[in-house]
């Protein structure tokens, strides 16, 4: 299946349709709430949801009790961004005291860049791309403060990232992801370094700390490559992803024509046009979509052409990794880490408050992973 023929359930459709205030009243049917709660959660969109929920304003008594449910959530979610800002706060004042050169990726920059209110788009972890040659001292450092790596092991020629954790409170915890390359796809990795990430980047002080985020040039296209990826390996496509791409294309500082060179630079004209024509058919379609589009159209390389299918199986990405890795020791610990990773990975991936049934989710991980498989077959 080609991405841009990707289709959503109802439900999908309905939280779509809100978030484009393509519905009125009288078509917000909802046939279970906490269903329908479940299904936001999952699309990480609960706060954007509630706002339109509050535009509405005759409710039937389902929509109305939806509406309470949607509200606790903010509510929780708003104050784990509280306890998460407070340690990102002073993660990023120890990373500047070190003089670590380092940018801020996907959701919590973009929360702070093309949103309303950093609020509206709450992170589950936080990712952070740094320089390769730090990451021994960034692991310092965010031990210094608390943090802690769950697999015991530096595994830096394993994986393009590794994650440390804080428990800040008995149900809450933060995740840094810490990326010294901006992809696990080699081939990715060889056209996009941080150096380009870092010339784009944009400086912002909020509340009093001085945070460098991806330039939204930079995140547009990143945005658009992660949806792609976890598209062409067979995951759920997030909405809050195609919504990311909505409202940076729609924000004033958006530079289209610099957009469209850097993205014809970096050979992802293919994959940005196709995720753009996704998001134009589920969301508006604005006149900096049909600009981009338009300038992109006689520059479709097929360079990255794989990841608009759903044609990649994930063992072969697997196997791409694994030879990556030089030596048998290497080869090793991948393979471990990739069948058990730890239990805090488990934990970030399904949501957990506790280890308590912890068994069940890798379980249910490996499942899942082989459903995916039979379903490519």
């Amino acid at each position: 299946m080609r991405l841009s023929n990707l289709k959503f359930s109802e439900e999908d459709k309905l939280i779509l349709n809100l978030l484009s205030r393509r519905v009125t009243v009288q078509e917000v049917v909802i046939d279970e709430p906490y269903n329908f709660l479940n299904t936001v959660n999952e699309h990480r969109c609960a706060a954007l949801v509630y706002k339109e929920f509050n535009r509405i304003k005759t409710k039937n008594n389902v929509v109305a009790r939806t509406q309470e449910l949607l509200k606790n959530k903010c509510r929780d979610s708003f104050a784990c961004s509280l306890l998460l800002n407070r340690e990102i706060n002073q993660v990023q004042r120890k990373l500047e005291e070190y003089e670590i050169n380092h940018i801020y990726l996907k959701g919590f920059s973009l929360a702070r860049l093309a949103y309303e209110s950093l609020f509206d788009r709450p992170s589950v972890d936080v990712d952070i791309f740094i320089q390769k040659k730090d990451y021994l001292k960034v692991i310092s450092i965010l031990e210094s403060v608390g943090f802690y790596l769950p697999t015991k092991k530096i595994l830096s020629t394993i994986r393009s990232q590794y994650t440390l954790v804080k428990k800040v409170t008995a149900t809450y915890s933060v995740y840094l992801d810490i990326h010294f390359e901006i992809s696990n796809d080699i081939r990715v990795n060889q056209n996009i370094s941080f150096i380009d990430f870092y010339e784009k980047s944009e400086r912002r002080n909020i509340g009093g700390v001085n945070f460098l985020l991806n330039g939204l040039s930079f995140s547009f296209i990143h945005s658009c490559f992660h949806l792609a990826k976890h598209f062409n390996q067979g995951d759920n496509i997030r909405i809050i992803w195609l919504y990311d791409i909505y409202l940076i294309s729609e924000s004033d500082n958006f530079n289209v024509q610099e957009t469209i060179t850097l993205t014809i630079q970096k050979q992802m004209s293919l994959v940005v046009s196709e995720v753009v024509q996704l998001v134009s058919i589920h969301l508006p379609f604005t006149d900096k979509s049909k600009q981009l589009l338009d300038g992109l159209k006689s520059k479709n390389e097929n360079n990255f052409e794989y990841l608009i299918y759903k044609s990649e199986r994930y063992i072969n990405i697997i196997i791409r990794q694994f030879l990556s890795n030089e030596g048998f020791r290497k080869k090793l610990i991948f393979i471990k880490e990739t069948i058990f990773p730890s239990k805090e990975h488990i934990k970030n991936k399904y949501n957990l408050e506790s280890e308590e049934y912890i068994c069940y989710f890798y379980l249910k991980r490996v499942i899942t992973g082989l459903v995916k498989w039979f379903k490519k077959r």
